[in-house]
C-alpha cells in the first residue's frame, strides 16, 4: 500500500515537482555558479556540466555513462535525483563525497548492488527503482548513517530482493520504502531491532504473522497493513473488501 506524496516529500524520496527550476536542454547560458538545475541530455547537450563547481541540487533526465561521468565530477553536489537511468556502471559516484541523497529511477541495466559501498558514508537518502537485477541488499550494510531507503518496482513489473536481513545493522533508518518489491523469503523480522523505524511500505504478500510480530517489536512504527489486519482480520480478508462485488 503506498502512502501519500507528502509523506515521501519528509522522508526525502520525492519531491515538489512543481517548485523544481524550468527543465533545461542545454548548458547554453547557465551561470558557472548556479547551485541547482533541471537537465535532460539530448545527444551530447550534458558536455560541459563539470563546470559548474557550485552545483548542490541536480535533477537529470536521460543519464547514460558518458552523463554519470560529468555529474561524478561534482564536488559539491548534495543531491541527486536521476530518471532514465542507462549507465552500468555506477561506481563514479564515490567520486561525489558530498552527497546525501541519491534517487536513481530505471536502473534496469545495473547488474548489482556493488558499487553502493562506493558510495559517501554520510549518504541519508537512498532510493533505487526497477533495479530488476539487484537481488542481493547486502552492499547496502555500508551506509550506516541512511535514515531514509527505498527499493522500488515500477509500473512496469516487480523487482525481486533475496532477504531484508542485510538491512537490521540499518539502526538509523527511519523510513523504508518497498512498494513493487518482492522478498523471497517473506520475513519482515529483520526489521524488529530496527527501533527508530516510522514508516514501512510494502506489498501484502508477507503472512500476517509477520506484520503482526513486527507491530508487537515495533508498537510506534507505521505500516497500513496493521491497520487492514485490525480491522478485517487479516490481509487477504480486508483485500476482499476492498475489491467490488459483481451484480449477479
Amino acid at each position: 500500500m503506498n502512502t501519500g506524496h507528502a509523506e515521501r516529500i519528509a522522508a526525502g524520496v520525492s519531491f515538489d515537482w512543481q517548485a523544481l527550476p524550468p527543465l533545461l536542454e542545454s548548458l547554453e547560458g547557465v551561470p558557472a555558479g548556479v547551485e541547482a538545475l533541471h537537465f535532460r541530455r539530448i545527444k551530447h547537450s550534458h558536455r560541459g556540466l563539470s563546470r559548474l563547481i557550485s552545483l548542490k541540487t541536480l535533477w537529470a533526465r536521460g543519464v547514460d555513462q558518458a552523463f554519470l561521468e560529468e555529474i561524478s565530477s561534482l564536488a559539491r553536489l548534495e543531491t541527486l535525483y536521476v530518471d532514465g537511468l542507462t549507465a552500468t556502471d555506477l561506481t563514479p559516484l564515490a567520486n561525489n563525497g558530498a552527497l546525501r541523497r541519491l534517487i536513481l529511477v530505471g536502473g534496469t541495466k545495473v547488474p548489482d548492488l556493488a558499487w553502493v559501498r562506493g558510495l559517501p558514508a554520510d549518504l541519508r537518502v537512498l532510493f533505487l527503482e526497477r533495479f530488476g537485477h539487484c537481488p542481493d541488499l547486502s552492499p547496502l550494510t555500508a551506509l550506516r548513517k541512511l535514515e531514509s531507503l527505498g527499493f522500488e518496482g515500477g509500473m512496469d513489473g516487480k523487482v525481486r530482493v533475496e532477504t531484508l536481513t542485510p538491512l537490521a545493522q540499518l539502526g538509523g533508518l527511519r523510513f523504508l520504502f518497498l512498494a513493487g518489491a518482492r522478498v523471497e523469503d517473506r520475513s519482515l523480522a529483520p526489521l524488529a531491532g530496527l527501533a527508530r523505524l516510522e514508516r514501512l511500505e510494502c506489498g501484502g504478500y508477507f503472512p500476517d504473522r509477520e506484520f503482526t510480530e513486527l507491530r508487537r517489536a515495533l508498537p510506534r512504527l507505521e505500516c497500513d497493513w496493521f491497520d487492514v489486519i485490525e480491522k478485517y482480520g487479516s490481509v487477504r480478508a480486508g483485500m476482499d473488501a476492498r475489491i467490488p462485488r459483481r451484480k449477479s
